[in-house]
């Protein structure tokens, strides 16, 4: 199961920061470092990764809703052909900090 808390979803090819490009963003805005694992592009077969089910939550007060402002769209408009299951989180971007209980429950 592919989980995703609060954040954009991968597309082959793409990196973090040219997601947030794409988003209109500057990462530098929230401070994104330019490590390998944000500025690298990720190579994927989408094929198999549409059949795998994923959740997405989505912190509905998170400070990258303009990064996320699209996903719920996304999601709950791919999830007959792609196994999504879409949560809103009444949280910030550190659910998983601040109450790790509420995201564990979610996934469980």
């Amino acid at each position: 199961m592919g989980i995703y808390i609060d954040s954009p979803i991968p597309e082959n090819g793409k990196s973090l920061f040219d997601l947030f490009h794409l988003a209109g963003v500057d990462p530098e805005k929230y401070g994104v470092p330019a490590w390998p694992p944000f500025a690298e592009r990720l190579l994927f077969d989408q094929s198999i990764i549409r059949k795998i089910p994923k959740v997405y939550i989505h912190c509905i007060h998170s400070p990258f809703l303009e990064m996320t402002r699209n996903i719920p769209q996304y999601v709950k408009g791919h999830a007959r052909d792609d196994p999504w299951v879409y949560f809103d989180l009444d949280s910030d971007h550190s659910c998983m900090l601040k109450n790790p209980r509420e995201p564990a429950e979610v996934i469980l």
